[in-house]
């Protein structure tokens, strides 16, 4: 959203010591956007609790379910029987 780049340099650390090597890493410009994975977090339940609902409300996959459902178990049955045979 911000068009970040890699554009810093920070040396590289390599079992507590500082190499020669050095690496690019984001300097964000926009620091009121942030990306959670809320999944790969070990305290996500404390997360979902301060953040707003808005922002953690699950999304349907599909508008309605029902018939996405059907669709699945036809095809389903089409294979099943060929299997069959």
């Amino acid at each position: 959203m911000a068009n970040c780049e890699a554009s810093t340099l920070r040396e590289q650390v390599q079992e507590r010591q500082v190499t020669t090597r050095t690496e690019k890493f984001i300097k964000h410009k926009d620091d009121n956007h942030f990306i959670i994975n809320m999944y790969a977090i070990h305290n996500a339940t404390l997360l979902r609790k301060s953040l707003p609902r808005y922002l953690t409300a699950p999304k349907a996959l599909h508008q309605n379910r029902q018939i996405h459902h059907t669709k699945v178990a036809a095809g389903l049955r089409v294979n099943q029987t060929a299997k069959r045979a």
